[in-house]
């Protein structure tokens, strides 16, 4: 679980979001959404501990995510940021490989090769295991980094894992495959799920809550049927609610 209360966080003079209070449960799948620029991308690195906001705690089940130390976090949640640009010659199991560092420690090298081999089968991404990862397509390359953060969390219940934009390169069938693998690891091992998102179909399907972002002061979190309204959609991203009618079911 992740909580966060009375999150402030700007660049330079602008301010981002202020007084933000959300909560992030195991077991379940968060999505944030919002218009560009609305703060999605910030509040996940807040969220994940790779950003101190300027006002506001964090806690990972509890504890104030600055007491970990970057193993102990590294063992505890896993994040995939909206690009991840690698131009040395790995292979792409190379790639997933290194989402067992944290666990090096350990010495269980058969252990790794199959946490590794399973995830790669399951994101239907093992054929591609010995090409080398600058000529993979983005789609491909997308997926072999996601592989390398689930690998990085196998068999660690109740982790949390941080997706941004985690589908923005994936053709369908590994979007939803994606997904519901994402969904599987939160009912299955308690995982705490909290993805960027743009595709509200996709977060209707597979989410169980949503945060939507829409300035530094506006936001709306609830479970999904009941926050992803017509009418906050439209609110949310300024548009006609004639538009959303058009675009999307009624819940």
């Amino acid at each position: 679980m992740i909580e966060a209360r009375n999150l402030h966080c700007q660049f330079e003079d602008h301010t981002i979001f202020k007084n933000l209070n959300v909560e992030i449960p195991a077991g379940k799948v968060t999505s944030i959404l919002g218009p560009n620029g609305a703060g999605k991308s910030t509040l996940l690195a807040c969220l994940c501990g790779s950003r101190t906001p300027e006002e506001g705690d964090v806690y990972l089940n509890g504890t104030p995510i600055q007491e970990f130390s970057l193993t102990e976090l590294a063992q505890k949640r896993a994040v995939l940021s909206q690009s991840s640009v690698i131009n040395f010659p790995f292979t792409a199991k190379e790639i997933v490989m290194m989402g067992r560092n944290p666990f090096s420690n350990d010495h269980n090298e058969q252990k790794d090769e199959e946490i590794v081999n399973k995830v790669l089968h399951q994101i239907d991404a093992y054929p591609l295991k010995d090409r080398v990862y600058p000529t993979l397509s983005g789609g491909e390359q997308q997926r072999i980094q996601l592989a390398r953060v689930f690998a990085q969390l196998w068999q660690q219940p109740n982790a949390c894992l941080f997706l941004d934009e985690p589908t923005s390169a994936l053709d369908l069938k590994h979007q939803h495959q994606i997904l519901q693998l994402t969904r599987d690891l939160a009912e299955e091992q308690g995982f705490t799920v909290c993805i960027v998102m743009h595709d509200l179909n996709l977060v209707k399907i597979y989410s169980d809550q949503v945060i939507l972002l829409k300035n530094e002061t506006e936001s709306i979190a609830g479970d999904v049927l009941d926050a992803l309204t017509q009418e906050n959609i439209a609110h949310i991203f300024d548009v006609p609610i004639s538009l959303v009618k058009q675009s999307y079911a009624s819940n």
